[in-house]
């Protein structure tokens, strides 16, 4: 009798608060794929990786974008995204400026009038982990722990 009431009672909360249940997860996506295709991914929460570039200018404006690569942020070649950091990264910002770092937030695409082309950002960021530091790749310090 006890059972079938926890039972009754678990099937009761779960009817009730369908949120906390089918919370969406982030789908992991490479940089190139959600360039290519912004509107697939509008609106829904994606983990992505890349270089990481803060933007600071005089009287504190500052601007955070994720790249493809160190190369593409040094020639300023537009493979890219705005990213709006979270308080929180903004207080790591010395750990995640110029590193490839993982990130998991929102992605918005927003048509740019008659054109086919979209301006992105990612917000509401949830997470962000730095990935690999360009200047001790992550795949050389793998490399060298198998050879240990």
């Amino acid at each position: 009798m006890m059972r079938h009431r926890f039972y009754f009672l678990l099937a009761s909360l779960m009817l009730i608060s369908p949120p906390l249940v089918s919370q969406e997860r982030p789908s992991p996506v490479s940089l190139v794929r959600l360039i290519a295709n912004p509107q697939e991914f509008d609106g829904k929460s994606v983990l992505v990786r890349g270089f990481f570039l803060a933007a600071t200018q005089p009287h504190d404006i500052s601007a955070y974008f994720l790249f493809l690569h160190k190369e593409d942020a040094e020639n300023n070649l537009g493979n890219d995204i705005e990213v709006v950091a979270s308080e929180n990264m903004i207080k790591d910002l010395e750990k995640l400026d110029r590193m490839y770092v993982q990130l998991i937030g929102t992605l918005h695409a927003v048509r740019i009038s008659r054109t086919d082309a979209y301006a992105l950002s990612m917000r509401d960021i949830t997470s962000y982990t730095v990935w690999s530091d360009p200047n001790h790749p992550i795949a050389l310090k793998l490399l060298d722990q198998k050879r240990k």
